[in-house]
């Protein structure tokens, strides 16, 4: 998230940051820091570029799609993928639709995170523009995308263990072995 907020304009960023609370704004000001340190230049020229290999990644592609496939997910892949975001950017996503996992993902969080959230989702603020609204739709299509590729590889990394133990142990598994008794 802060990398794209890095990309954007002076005038959008600034909006974006006055919209966080001081110590929010605190930690994504030391993280844009840090962006220019290690000179990722400011703008959105190169942001295009990253968000169409970000859009290359997700299968679907298609916004309507996307938020769809958002609306479709399980809570707990939901609470996965925005784990490590700040409350001021899920309360962003919260706002973009009344997600299906929406209520159970807010009655989830610890009590001062849910309080908080409650406050930012009650909180008036004008519409995303709809680049940056696309960009936030389709960066949380990609962690979603991104989880279930891993969830695959882990899925296929058991199975291989399990064909190899059975292997290794020879005539069969001890269930087999048992059976044959």
């Amino acid at each position: 998230a802060a990398l794209y907020l890095h990309g954007l304009g002076e005038e959008d960023r600034h909006w974006m940051l006055e919209a966080l609370s001081e110590e929010e704004r605190e930690s994504v000001h030391a993280t844009l820091i840090e962006l220019d340190e290690m000179g990722v230049p400011r703008g959105n020229a190169w942001l295009t570029e990253l968000h169409a290999i970000d859009r290359q990644e997700i299968a679907c592609g298609d916004p309507d799609t996307e938020i769809e496939k958002i609306d479709e997910a399980s809570l707990p892949d939901i609470t996965q993928a925005l784990e490590s975001e700040p409350d001021w950017v899920v309360a962003l996503l919260l706002k973009q639709k009344v997600w299906s996992w929406r209520q159970g993902y807010i009655s989830n969080q610890y009590l001062q995170k849910r309080e908080h959230l409650l406050r930012l989702l009650e909180t008036p603020e004008q519409p995303l523009r709809p680049k940056v609204k696309a960009a936030l739709i389709g960066a949380l299509a990609m962690r979603l995308n991104n989880l279930k590729l891993e969830s695959a590889e882990g899925f296929e990394a058991a199975l291989a263990d399990a064909h190899r133990n059975e292997r290794a142990a020879g005539k069969g598994s001890r269930w087999s072995r048992l059976w044959r008794r």
